[in-house]
């Protein structure tokens, strides 16, 4: 009996951002993370996926002689293709499935993952486990329980589980592009891609397990946590 075939995967890396809490002279996405650039750890996990069938980067304008000077030092020129983004994170999410529209109405990409460019700690384990299940149930999303919140409001009810949810994100190509297609038609500028799935689909979306490494580089103390995180 044959296994089925694994899903066609496109990956958007989102990293056109001012990233101001950082205040750095430079996006934070190209500072150093171990002597290579934070965006470039994040690429270079995706590109390890054997199914992956495209790979884009989401930069601003200002950004791209550095991302094209960090593509070519670090041999992925090639293989990443270039998109400029918008005002928003989700206008810069548009941008990237618009740059997929073709492939994925000829049916070429089965699954759109969307991935910040300043989380460089999701590893190859994270990207199967989301990728898997949402070809499976339309979405998945990593999330991590956060049991230690406190209500500062006495009548807040906050006794239910609270996630906080991580990249990589998800989700069924046709799905995810004909809800940013809404959203477009709208004007509805979600605050992550998740949001804009629930108001535009019926799509079930699964929250697999998200890693305590897996963090988000937002001021410069993460670096130095980052790299202690990875010797």
């Amino acid at each position: 009996m044959t296994s089925p075939a694994r899903p066609s995967v496109a990956v958007v890396v989102l990293a056109a951002g001012a990233g101001s809490r950082f205040q750095a002279e430079i996006n934070k996405t190209y500072l150093p993370l171990d002597g290579i650039p934070i965006v470039v750890w994040s690429l270079r996990r995706a590109a390890a996926l054997d199914n992956l069938a495209a790979l884009l980067l989401v930069i601003a304008e200002a950004d791209r002689p550095m991302a094209e000077s960090v593509l070519r030092e670090h041999g992925l020129d090639a293989a990443v293709e270039l998109i400029v983004g918008g005002a928003s994170r989700h206008a810069s999410e548009w941008e990237g499935l618009r740059a997929l529209a073709p492939r994925i109405a000829n049916d070429e990409i089965d699954v759109v993952v969307i991935h910040d460019g300043a989380r460089p700690h999701a590893d190859a384990g994270l990207y199967e486990a989301v990728i898997e299940r949402a070809a499976e149930h339309g979405g998945a999303i990593p999330g991590r329980a956060q049991p230690a919140v406190v209500a500062l409001n006495p009548e807040q009810d906050l006794s239910g589980e609270l996630v906080t949810v991580q990249t990589p994100q998800a989700f069924r190509a046709g799905d995810l592009y004909a809800a940013y297609l809404r959203a477009d038609a709208d004007g509805f500028d979600g605050t992550d891609t998740a949001s804009t799935i629930e108001r535009y689909t019926e799509l079930a979306v699964v929250v697999v397990p998200g890693p305590d490494a897996n963090t988000k580089i937002t001021y410069p103390s993460d670096v130095s946590a980052g790299e202690t995180r990875r010797t």
